[in-house]
């Protein structure tokens, strides 16, 4: 448990450090030093990485999606296997039931 837990803190940490930053960055862009122009051209960054993420996790949930249709595809499969098999069972029970006996059986009387 503890091993799990520095690595929870460890991420938890990552998280704010990149946090920090960002917030500097931005902070930074309020600055009088940064031109119109700067500004405009660091917008534009963060807007295009926006969209790519956006893209990204878009892909990435599409692929997910026929992930889980292929993984309820071969569940259903299996279920109809499942019940054919235990009809089939059923089905050759009741014929064991009903059956005649073997010739052997019926001359010994």
């Amino acid at each position: 448990m503890g091993a799990r837990r520095r690595t929870l803190l460890l991420g938890f940490v990552v998280a704010l450090f990149l946090g920090v930053a960002i917030y500097f960055r931005l902070w930074a862009i309020d600055n009088e030093s940064f031109s119109t122009d700067d500004r405009e051209v660091l917008r534009k960054q963060f807007e295009r990485a926006n969209l790519e993420a956006m893209d990204e996790s878009a892909e990435w949930r599409m692929k997910y999606d026929r992930e889980v249709e292929k993984s309820r595809l071969v569940q259903d499969e299996l279920l109809k296997n499942e019940m054919r098999g235990r009809v089939q069972a059923s089905l050759a029970g009741s014929c064991n039931r009903m059956s005649v006996p073997p010739l052997s059986e019926t001359r010994k009387r």
